[in-house]
């Protein structure tokens, strides 16, 4: 589902025109403090309202030194995981055949695409391979908490000191015409 954002003192027809629908019920009763919010809200209703959010202005912070390291940090681990990936598949055996650890078959290389056994579905690799990739995934989805701990406390700061816009908006579904 789209979705676009409106000004508060749009006219209430041209909020129905760009939404697309025929019934559109403007819900003006609820303010989210949030777009993730808003969104799940008309989600919730099946497209059939329009509601209001606050707005926040996000794209005049620039990332703080400590969210570019984290940043960094995510980049260089996303490449390792990437590396260690391709370095363990079964792509890179020097054996033509692979057995499947599941259903013993044995399997030429050249037929299977990606790491999965075409019979059974079974992962090809050696257990500690998957379990080490997860490991990076875990690291990876830590250090993503942190940026957006940091980014939180930017905003949370941001806010506090008058630095960036805070706007109340109209959040409109767009029906997708269908041809």
């Amino acid at each position: 589902m789209e979705f676009k954002v409106m000004p508060l003192k749009s006219d209430v027809s041209e909020i129905i025109e760009t939404s697309g629908y025929e019934m559109l019920v403007l819900k003006n009763e609820t303010l989210f403090p949030s777009r993730e919010e808003a969104e799940a809200a008309i989600k919730e209703q099946g497209g059939s309202c329009a509601v209001r959010f606050k707005h926040v202005a996000l794209d005049q912070l620039e990332p703080t030194v400590t969210m570019g390291q984290i940043t960094d940090r995510i980049r260089r681990m996303r490449e390792q995981r990437d590396k260690f990936e391709a370095e363990h598949s079964i792509h890179e055996l020097s054996a033509k055949l692979v057995t499947c650890t599941n259903c013993e078959s044995k399997i030429a290389k050249s037929y299977v695409e990606g790491e999965m056994c075409p019979v059974c579905g079974n992962d090809l690799r050696s257990p500690y391979i998957p379990a080490q990739i997860a490991t990076y995934e875990e690291k990876i989805a830590e250090l993503q908490r942190e940026y957006n701990d940091a980014r939180e406390r930017q905003l949370k700061r941001a806010l506090a000191k008058g630095e960036i816009d805070v706007r109340v908006m109209w959040l409109v579904p767009v029906h997708e015409q269908r041809d």
